[in-house]
Parts: C-alpha cells; structure tokens; sequence
C-alpha cells in the first residue's frame, strides 16, 4: 500500500471517504468469495 499525500482542499473527509469505498470494496469480494466458494465446494462435493 503506497501511501500518497492527500491535500485538504481535494477531500474535505478523505479519511471517511477511504472508509466508505474500502467498507463497500470489501463487502463485495467477500460476497463473491462466498459464491465462488459454495460454487466450488458444490462442485467439488458433486464430483469427488
């Protein structure tokens, strides 16, 4: 993770921005990690 300098006058909040795209990031990869998962185990528990 690069860390890049963030000026005030871009982002009023840029702390709280960061929170609120890394939160919705994360919920959807976890998400799809769960369909990806019970997709393969489905598979793999027909299969074997």
């Amino acid at each position: 993770m690069s860390e890049m300098p963030v000026t005030p006058s871009d982002s009023p909040a840029p702390s709280n921005n960061r929170n609120t795209i890394i939160a919705v990031v994360a919920v959807i990869v976890l998400c799809c990690c769960c369909i990806i998962g019970s997709g393969l185990g489905y598979y793999i528990w027909n299969n074997y």
